[in-house]
């Protein structure tokens, strides 16, 4: 059910209202965290409520919330992005709207659970947003390129796999092919079932005079591991590590005009996220802690 709150300054502090829901058991009022963007970002400050009103005593300020502790089910209809998901709760409402309290303005605002800006529906793997106009050729073959070294990935091919590389590249970490292939060795060694999942957003075929054409993917090289613990414990893993695991590919085309990856940025393989998923459980390890990893570098803790 949908709770949209009213709110009532007075000298006590603030007073939310909301409607009626027979469905409902009790109530919460929540009270967003500073710079949060969606629920379950907020701080729940009461809880238990049987009427359709409460004071916030001593409260000037703010942006609150109400939700039911219902079962009742209602549809919701929005586009998210490739790769992303939305969880609900089974027992209680989620918000659609919240009152902001700045002195004496208050706003009664829509929250929206997906990217407005996003289409109903979106190509998953051809996307040239960027590309220049004459140059879609060219963006199609990197991609093709880029879709053979997923291949080999996948097949666990490490000689196949590193022949995407050019034999010049370095990634934002300054390290190079020899990094990378004992990197993808290590992650064949600790992981079975290798397998990707990959969307290209955005091109920069601005220096394609200089046979370079990059392109920016959200990416997630998975596997699941195995651990040499007691019991042979298994898990899912995952590089990148970072937040939104974007990663920009830059792929030069050679004397044969093939398109070989030079560079990535931030490193993917990065040896400092690998061993972070590779600790063992014993000890409490963040990724901070494992050098060459982007965490180590913002301070960020790992997802």
């Amino acid at each position: 059910m949908d709770y949209r709150p009213e709110s009532e300054q007075n000298n006590g502090g603030i007073t939310l209202s909301w409607a009626e829901d027979s469905e409902a058991t009790s109530f919460l009022v929540w009270k967003r965290i500073p710079n949060a963007k969606v629920y379950p970002e907020w701080e729940l400050i009461k809880k238990g409520i049987s009427a359709t009103s409460c004071l916030l005593s001593a409260v000037q300020n703010g942006t609150f919330t109400v939700t039911g502790a219902t079962t009742t089910k209602k549809r919701f209809e929005g586009t998210v992005n490739y790769g992303e998901y939305l969880l609900f709760r089974a027992d209680e409402s989620p918000v659609v709207e919240q009152v902001t309290v700045e002195g004496d303005e208050i706003r009664n605002e829509t929250i929206s659970w997906t990217d407005t800006t996003l289409p109903v529906s979106q190509e998953v793997w051809r996307i040239f947003s960027g590309v220049q106009k004459g140059h879609e050729k060219e963006a199609d073959a990197v991609l093709e390129s880029f879709r053979g070294l997923i291949r080999a990935f996948e097949r666990k091919d490490l000689d196949g796999l590193m022949d995407h590389y050019a034999a010049a590249y370095h990634d934002s970490n300054g390290y190079s092919t020899e990094y990378v292939r004992r990197a993808w060795l290590w992650w064949y060694q600790r992981t079975v079932v290798p397998y990707v999942v990959a969307q290209v957003r955005s091109w920069d075929t601005s220096r394609i005079s200089d046979g370079l054409v990059s392109f920016t993917a959200w990416n997630r090289f998975r596997g699941t591991i195995v651990w040499d613990e007691p019991f042979g414990n298994h898990g899912r893993v995952r590089i990148p590590r970072h937040e939104g695991d974007l990663v920009t590919w830059t792929w030069q085309r050679n004397e044969h005009a093939e398109w070989k990856l030079i560079r990535t940025e931030p490193a993917l393989p990065n040896f400092g996220e690998m061993l972070w998923i590779g600790r063992g459980h014993d000890v409490k390890h963040t990724m901070e802690e494992f050098a060459d990893s982007p965490a180590s570098k913002t301070g960020k803790r790992a997802k």
